[in-house]
């Protein structure tokens, strides 16, 4: 009897044998299989269903795998999905993941976010590149290092270069090594400096101290000072202000020269100041001096532009050269008794100049004390003036006549180039009158030669192109080379020296052929076969009488 006649038996109440046992088969594919035919006896088929686990594989793309051909044993197909691996990246760009580590992606577009800057120690501007100055994440940076303060206790011993790039504050202690400071030095050229508090006690502040500290804007100096000596502060051309403690009775030479912003000074004390003490202080506009002031050195206040006026005290003796010269605003100035002398280049080019006083007093005006004072319109020079160098006012453009003091006797050039000049008196006891004296005086229309004089020299009237008339005087016994050249509006010359003056061939070059040569009624034949005279002998003629 078969297994399904027992089992049937046993359906309808028969038995007695047990079921058959299933026999195990290995079955790795899914499908139907009949019991004949696999094994499965007991059935007359069996449908298996196979879930086995999924073969390990290392997949480091992203797609769609195939079972058969992908170990995926079970299923027909797997998508897998990969997590994004870790990789250090500093520059922005499009990543491969195949060369770039980035499994599970064709290509990553990566924007780095700015790191942090490595920090560097860099003192001056530029551009620095990331690779080679430690800014990692840019490929250059720009640098623009800011003035910052640096504080010094003590002297200043840092040599100039040391204050490039800084701003620097110093304190100078009151003491040093138990003994107080009194005296200040070796700050010269700190171009970093721009602020210091100096020590109570100090009472000297010596040459050089702050010549050069280009950043100083002020200092404060103490009430104990009560010497400043020379290029103290030299080219401080940032300083504003700067106080003058009452103890201090003197400006040393070139204290102050160049400090080209500095507003304004007030010297209570100071009885003298030296050479060059301001010159070159182009902004300053006020200064006060003291009563007790009675000397101001040469260059002094030289190129001080922007000075508008300025009070001379009383007691003023001495004035040198060139004190005022190019203060070009400089209006007006007053001029104390005390004064004898004004110097060469005094008030040279102070072209804002309309009126001076010169007192009783002075007896010489230097060489171009007032040359190109192109606004001064008059002058009254006293007669104590016996000497007025040359080009004391050459080139005053707006001064039209001049009385000559009656003391002098030898006329300079002292008024050449005044173009404007039209009238000039010479006083009566002048017996020389030197060469290119009244030359380019272009308006000139009046002029008297003192009886005195005995020569005129080479271009003492030169260009003098508005004079219609010359009369010179007996005692002159020679006429230099162009004396009187250019002169095309003469229209006469009275000569009455009965001898011919001696002339050169240019004397009278460019004068009008035509003009009237008078001369004494006995000397007219001589004057016509003279040297020179005789190019001119057809216009030769006897003084008119009255």
């Amino acid at each position: 009897m078969n297994y399904f006649d027992l089992l049937l038996a046993n359906e309808l109440g028969g038995g007695g044998s047990e079921p058959a046992v299933l026999i195990d088969k290995d079955i790795t594919q899914n499908g139907d299989y009949a019991a004949a035919d696999d094994d499965a006896d007991g059935y007359s088929s069996v449908h298996v269903d196979v879930a086995p686990d999924l073969t390990t594989k290392n997949i480091t793309q992203n797609g769609t795998y195939q079972a058969s051909q992908d170990n995926a044993d079970g299923y027909s197909s797997v998508t897998v999905a990969l997590p994004l691996g870790t990789k250090s990246i500093t520059q922005n760009g499009t990543y491969q993941a195949s060369s770039d580590n980035l499994e599970g992606y064709n290509q990553v577009s990566v924007e780095v976010p700015s790191p942090t800057l490595v920090t560097k120690s860099i003192s001056a501007n530029g551009t620095y590149t990331a690779s080679s100055d430690n800014a990692d994440g840019y490929s250059s940076v720009t640098v623009t290092v800011a003035s910052t303060n640096k504080d010094i206790e003590g002297d200043c011993d840092l040599a100039p270069s040391t204050c490039i790039g800084y701003e620097i504050i110093v304190t100078v202690p009151s003491t040093y090594n138990g003994t107080n400071i009194t005296s200040i030095y070796g700050f010269q050229n700190c171009s970093g400096l721009k602020q210091i508090t100096l020590p109570q006690m100090l009472t000297k502040i010596s040459s050089y101290a702050f010549s050069g500290c280009s950043k100083l804007t002020s200092i404060n100096i103490p009430s104990g000072v009560t010497q400043i000596l020379s290029y103290a502060f030299q080219n401080c051309s940032s300083l504003t202000s700067i106080n003058i403690p009452s103890g201090v009775t003197s400006i040393d030479v070139y204290t102050f020269k160049g400090c080209s912003s500095l507003l304004s000074i007030e010297l209570p004390s100071v009885t003298s100041i030296g050479i060059g003490a301001f010159n070159g202080c182009s902004k300053l506009t006020s200064i006060t001096l003291s009563s007790g002031l009675t000397s101001i050195g040469n260059t002094a206040f030289s190129g001080c532009s922007s000075l508008t006026s300025i009070t001379l005290p009383s007691g003023l003796t001495s004035i040198g050269y060139g004190a005022f010269q190019s203060c070009s605003s400089l209006t007006s100035i007053n001029i104390p008794s005390g004064v004898t002398k004004i110097d060469d280049n005094v008030f040279q080019s102070c072209s804002s100049l309309t009126s001076i006083n010169i007192p009783s007093g002075v007896t010489s005006i230097g060489r171009s004390a007032f040359q190109s004072c192109t606004s001064l319109t008059s002058i009254t020079l006293p007669n104590s003036i016996t000497r007025i160098a040359e080009l004391a006012f050459g080139y005053c453009a707006g001064l039209t006549s001049i009385i000559f003091p009656s003391d002098v006797t030898t006329i300079t050039t002292c008024f050449s180039h005044c173009e404007n000049l039209t009238s000039i008196t010479l006083p009566s006891g002048a017996t020389t009158i030197v060469s290119s004296a009244f030359q380019d005086c272009k308006k000139l229309i009046s002029i008297n030669i003192p009886s005195g004089v005995t020569r005129i020299e080479g271009s003492t009237f030169g260009s003098c192109t508005s004079l219609p008339s010359i009369d010179i005087p007996s005692g002159v016994t020679t006429i230099g080379g162009a004396a009187f050249s250019n002169c095309t509006s003469l229209t006469s010359i009275t000569c009455r020296a009965t001898t011919p003056p001696t002339i050169a061939t240019n004397t009278f070059n460019n004068v009008p052929a035509d003009c009237a040569i008078y001369v004494p009624a006995e000397s007219v034949e001589t004057y016509k076969a003279a040297q020179y005279w005789s190019a001119r002998a057809d216009y030769i003629q006897a003084i008119p009488t009255t």
